[in-house]
């Protein structure tokens, strides 16, 4: 098929697209009216401590921070356990099942950003809730990781670089959302055009 014909076909069908980019429209601007989200995030320092700071630039020193360095895979490993998840969900009185834990899977995300660098965020549409669940989870993942290398290395730690995390309100922009809903709806309108005249044919 010609684009000549493609363009008379989209022609002919104009109402059905004009339509479509309207619904399209309105569901972008329903879009940005929605109930935004809230992010609180905050980052940890792994690190392992040393009673002498000269020694940071002495052999000792340079295998405390390599030891830190791999630790905190670790750390990352153990803030994404269920076991963390189960003592979180346990401090906010909630119920311990498979719902519960999916449900802070899919608002939590852990990030290492550095050699020594933890990001733990949580997603929620109340930003207080957010917040507590944020610090609950930190104090967890800091207690446990205390618990663990009591007879193991008990210089490894876990810091919180902030106390408070930061609480961010997500931006949906009206003219991107309505944007993205004229694009969606026309090309829904050109697949139905499309369907349309294949069956016509």
């Amino acid at each position: 098929m010609e684009f000549r014909d493609v363009f008379k076909k989209t022609r002919k069908n104009r109402r059905i697209l004009a339509i479509c980019a309207l619904i399209g429209l309105s569901a972008g601007v329903l879009l940005h009216f929605l109930p935004s989200n809230y992010t609180a995030s905050g980052s940890f320092y792994v690190t392992r401590k040393e009673d002498n700071s000269e020694l940071f630039f002495t052999y000792e020193g340079y295998y405390s921070q390599q030891t830190a360095t791999t630790y905190t895979n670790s750390v990352v490993a153990l803030a994404e356990s269920v076991d963390v998840k189960k003592q979180v969900l346990n401090r906010l009185n909630l119920p311990v099942n498979g719902y519960n834990v999916r449900k802070i899977n899919k608002s939590m995300s852990v990030k290492k950003t550095g050699p020594q660098i933890i990001n733990i965020t949580f997603k929620d549409k109340d930003a207080n809730k957010a917040k507590t669940i944020w610090e609950n989870m930190s104090d967890i993942l800091i207690e446990t990781s205390k618990e663990i290398n009591r007879d193991g290395d008990g210089k490894l730690a876990v810091i919180k670089i902030s106390e408070e995390p930061f609480i961010k309100e997500s931006y949906k922009p009206l003219s991107i959302t309505s944007f993205l809903g004229i694009l969606c709806g026309f090309s829904l309108g050109i697949l139905i055009i499309s369907f349309k005249e294949y069956f016509k044919d």
